[in-house]
């Protein structure tokens, strides 16, 4: 949200050849991503037993540290930077002040990433066991592959108000 807000989404706002950029690149990104998942291996999920918490003599990570390494990959996820250049630019008013309305659309994000990643934890606590052979990994990963696609075809349409 830093680097949307230092100007990069100003200037995709003003300028519809950089907003076009950015949207192309976004789709065929998402068609990359798509075309990946279609094509990924189908390797089961495996769940180590209350028995065996720690197979293979995995050493034990502090959560900390776990939240910290998710943190930083995030944080410089080039994905989430072109996300919010092509959604973003939308929703500025150029000729008013931008930084509240850069708070305001900030947090609203951050909220919603939140809600969103604590049901997608839920939702892969209750499905990971129908996870465990390569026919379900394989189904799992060519729905996912065309949710992808069909975004970019979605994203590819959009047009600028």
């Amino acid at each position: 949200m830093l680097v949307v807000g230092f100007g990069l989404g100003a200037l995709i706002a003003a300028s519809s050849v950089a907003f076009a950029a950015v949207k192309w690149l976004g789709v065929a990104y998402l068609l990359f991503l798509g075309v990946q998942q279609w094509r990924a291996p189908a390797k089961p999920l495996v769940v180590s037993s209350a028995a065996d918490p720690l197979p293979g003599n995995r050493a034990r990570v502090a959560a900390s540290t776990l939240i910290l390494r998710g943190w930083m990959i995030n944080a410089v996820n080039p994905k989430g930077t072109l996300f919010l250049l092509a959604v973003v630019p939308q929703f500025l008013d150029l000729s008013r002040p931008l930084g509240l309305r850069y708070f305001v659309i900030g947090a609203t994000v951050g909220f919603t990433d939140l809600v969103v990643m604590a049901g997608y934890t839920a939702l892969a606590a209750k499905v990971l066991h129908m996870l465990k052979t390569p026919s379900q990994m394989r189904l799992l990963n060519r729905v996912f592959g065309s949710l992808f696609v069909a975004a970019a075809v979605l994203l590819a349409t959009f047009k600028k108000a």
